[in-house]
């Protein structure tokens, strides 16, 4: 990131760094920067909905698996979350 700050894939691997260390807020604002740079960065939405529901944000998950769907509208894992709201409560 200090040799590229543009770089959207080195802001979603240090998103997951930062929550394997229990910083969630750190976590979700290097995804939220990841798509900010490149919003096409699929595995920034899938990371930050997983952070949102650990956080308790449901509806800003479920506003990113809808984004999700848009560009892989076949998505299990997301048609899933999306058709059950409340399974993500569950997460």
């Amino acid at each position: 990131i200090a040799l590229d700050p543009y770089a959207a894939d080195a802001f979603v691997n240090r998103g997951l760094v930062h929550l394997e260390k229990g910083r969630l807020t750190d976590a979700i604002a290097d995804e939220t920067k990841a798509i900010d740079l490149f919003p096409e960065i699929i595995a920034a939405y899938y990371n930050r909905a997983g952070m949102y529901i650990v956080d308790g944000q449901y509806e800003k998950a479920l506003a990113d698996i809808r984004v999700l769907l848009v560009v892989r509208p076949d998505d299990t894992d997301a048609l899933l979350l999306r058709a059950d709201p409340e399974r993500i409560e569950s997460c």
